[in-house]
C-alpha cells in the first residue's frame, strides 16, 4: 500500500483488516482523500493512533467498527454523509 501515491478513494470495507500502518507509510494519501475502513476489527492503534494521524493530514476516514469513535458519534451528519459516500462508490 505505501508505494500506491496516487490514490484518492481507497474503499476498504468489510475486511480483516487490523493494521493500517501501511496506510501511514503512504505519502501520497493526504488532504482529500478518502478512506473507508468500516466494518474492519481495526486494532487500538490503528483507531488511536494511524486514524488520527491520516486526519490530521486532511484525510477523511470512515470507520464504523464496534468501537465507534466519538467525533462521529458527536456529528449528526454522518450516517447521512457516509450514505450519500456509499451511493457514490457503488
Amino acid at each position: 500500500m505505501s508505494s500506491l501515491t496516487n490514490l484518492v478513494t481507497l474503499s476498504l470495507n468489510n475486511n480483516l483488516i487490523s493494521d493500517i500502518f501501511p496506510l501511514i507509510q503512504n505519502s501520497g494519501i493526504n488532504n482529500g482523500d478518502v478512506v473507508d475502513l468500516s466494518d474492519n476489527p481495526l486494532n487500538t492503534i490503528s483507531i488511536n493512533t494511524n486514524i488520527p494521524q491520516l486526519e490530521a493530514r486532511g484525510v477523511t476516514v470512515y470507520n464504523r467498527t464496534g468501537k465507534i469513535r466519538r467525533k462521529i458519534i458527536d456529528d449528526p451528519n454522518y450516517f447521512e454523509i457516509f450514505n450519500e459516500y456509499r451511493k457514490i462508490i457503488k
